[in-house]
């Protein structure tokens, strides 16, 4: 029986027609050349068994199709389910994160404003004991200079009253002086007028 050109892209086409794969159908045309090549034309049982084996391949690639679409549901599902969890992972690290960060800036809110107040207290302490010192110290330079003052005045007091006791001692040796002198003259010029009288007595007794 003379042999007949296998049409492998019509059988291919056949194949795609009927839901076959694109490589599945090519690899199956490649076989059934391959086949045909090699041995005498089928016959018409051989076609038919040929159709049935078809058809049984057919059914196999749809179970393997439908085999292959749970697969890949159960896959879409696993990867849904996984990303799902991943999110609420993601999102319950985000929320953490959060909470710590909004923790950790409320003790550092906290912190600073403590050491700001504890600033505010030593820096008014400071202030006050600044204040205290110097009203102490001013209070007590107010007191030093009246006490020296008073001390000065007093010296003055004392050396004015030695002063003018000094003047009163002058004074009244000065006036013992004068009195003195006013008696020695006094007796002097009696002395004199003694002399003097005696001296006119004699001359008139001369004369």
């Amino acid at each position: 029986m003379p042999a007949v050109a296998f049409d492998t892209l019509r059988f291919t086409k056949r194949l795609l027609d009927a839901g076959v794969a694109l490589e599945l159908a090519s690899a199956t045309a490649e076989a059934f050349k391959e086949a045909s090549s090699e041995a005498d034309l089928a016959t018409h049982r051989d076609i038919e068994l040929l159709q049935g084996d078809i058809e049984q391949v057919k059914v196999s690639i749809e179970r393997l199709e439908e085999r292959m679409d749970a697969r890949f549901a159960q896959a879409d599902t696993k990867m849904e389910t996984r990303l799902a969890q991943m999110d609420s992972k993601m999102e319950a690290g985000f929320s953490q994160m959060d909470a710590k960060m909004e923790a950790g800036l409320a003790q550092a809110n906290t912190k600073m404003d403590t050491g700001f107040a504890q600033m505010d207290a030593k820096m008014d302490t400071g202030f006050a004991q600044m204040d205290a010192k110097m009203e102490a110290g001013l209070a007590q330079a107010n007191t030093k200079m009246e006490t020296r003052i008073a001390q000065m005045d007093a010296k003055m007091e004392t050396r004015f009253a030695q002063v003018e006791s000094r003047l009163d001692q002058v004074d009244t040796n000065l006036n013992g002086r004068i009195d003195s002198m006013e008696q020695r003259m006094t007796i002097k010029l009696g002395g004199m007028m003694v002399v003097a009288v005696g001296a006119i007595t004699a001359l008139v007794k001369l004369l």
